[in-house]
């Protein structure tokens, strides 16, 4: 509450004043929210993560409101299919992942447009901020190209040391490292199925 001090003065009449007191309420308002996104808004998560793994720490809000509720939203995700992976809490605006698909080699950050809501009356108020994503790299397990095919091999019995196998590509086994391109892996080979007689 604000009290006001109001005087009336008639300059006609010598003293002559009037004196009163003016009681004020101010009425409480809704204020709007403050989205705390961190300082750099920056998340980390590493591909292929399992859903519902945590993404850095929680989206934070400040409200002078101090009971109020608040209920976060990802509104935006670039690219769009960032939408599809990942997910945040709508009470405690804690980022999770929400698809394994998340790879690195195919997009390596996301940028989130996310907004906090208030429960205020009688109109609730948002807020809304942006944070950026980085996609870690994890090592991507090499493999075969089209085995079924590939991997039928020939040779003629009898056939001396060194002889070349036959069949699709020859004797090569084709194979394929996603990480080769960006971290220049080397791949080694080996059977690793036991030969009794050594044969190959």
């Amino acid at each position: 509450d604000l009290i006001a001090f109001v005087v009336d003065e008639d300059t006609g009449v010598e003293d002559a004043r009037l004196n009163c007191t003016v009681f004020v309420n101010v009425m409480d308002t809704n204020d709007p929210p403050t989205i705390i996104l961190g300082d750099p808004p920056k998340r980390n998560v590493t591909e292929r993560s399992d859903e519902n793994t945590k993404i850095g720490l929680p989206i934070g809000v400040s409200d002078p409101d101090t009971l109020q509720e608040h209920f976060f939203k990802i509104e935006h995700c670039e690219p769009s299919f960032g939408c599809n992976l990942f997910t945040i809490g709508g009470c405690s605006g804690q980022l999770y992942v929400a698809s394994t698909a998340i790879n690195y080699n195919q997009q390596n950050q996301y940028n989130l447009t996310i907004s906090v809501v208030d429960d205020g009356h009688p109109d609730a108020m948002k807020d809304v901020g942006n944070v950026t994503i980085n996609v870690l790299n994890a090592n991507d397990p090499p493999y075969f190209l089209n085995p079924e095919v590939n991997g039928v091999k020939y040779v003629d019995e009898g056939s001396g040391e060194d002889t070349l196998l036959t069949g699709v590509n020859g004797s090569y086994l084709p194979t394929h490292d996603d990480d080769i391109l960006y971290f220049d892996d080397k791949l080694t080979y080996d059977i690793s199925r036991a030969d009794e007689d050594d044969s190959f």
